[in-house]
């Protein structure tokens, strides 16, 4: 977040506490125009709305150039201190495609973090019943493309194709060992998941 080049100190934007921290550890440095020096290597300015890229090829010409906004195309919500689910919603044979992943000094306290976590999905779910997603395709996703989240049973996630992720393809999470138990009897099956953790995250 900040660098002081005369006290030699960095501070960190990441919230993810896996990352300890610890005097010797090793780190890496993302995303900073002055480390931009080989071709195929680009990087953002999201304040002034500029990314900066260096051709592999020398030009470009005839490229195409993405830049997403959203970090979730769809969200089911429901509302767990009401036990009122969003339930039997099918999504079938959709294309799905580009999606960025929130920043980790962005994701809001409520968030449940570990293990390098990375909670934030293209389809997010939380809170939902007897909902199925088959046959679409998630492709050039920041983060993960399903995710479901605490409160979710008997969900089918069947025959997508699901690729070039900067996570993983599906997560569900709950609450931890030992707590509430309501994240269960979903199918994951039949997907091709391939070409993940493009983005540093070490559990991808």
């Amino acid at each position: 977040r900040d660098v002081d080049a005369e006290k030699s100190t960095a501070k960190r934007h990441s919230k993810n506490i896996s990352y300890s921290g610890k005097a010797g550890d090793p780190y890496r440095l993302e995303n900073a125009l002055v480390a931009l020096d080989q071709p195929g290597e680009w990087c953002v300015d999201s304040s002034k709305g500029r990314v900066y890229y260096w051709p592999k090829n020398g030009g470009m010409s005839g490229l195409e150039v993405v830049a997403p906004k959203q970090c979730n195309l769809i969200r089911f919500q429901g509302n767990e201190k009401r036990g009122s689910w969003v339930h039997d919603i099918v999504i079938k044979g959709l294309t799905f495609k580009y999606t960025d992943r929130m920043p980790e000094d962005k994701w809001p306290e409520a968030w449940l973090k570990r293990n390098f976590e990375n909670p934030d999905a293209a389809v997010f779910m939380q809170g939902v019943e007897d909902c199925t997603i088959e046959r679409n395709r998630f492709l050039h996703m920041g983060a993960y493309a399903v995710a479901l989240d605490h409160h979710a049973q008997r969900n089918h996630i069947i025959g997508n194709e699901i690729g070039y992720l900067g996570a993983g393809g599906v997560q569900l999470y709950g609450y931890g060992p030992g707590v509430t138990d309501v994240n269960r009897f979903n199918e994951i099956s039949l997907n091709h998941i391939h070409h993940t953790g493009l983005a540093p995250y070490w559990h991808s």
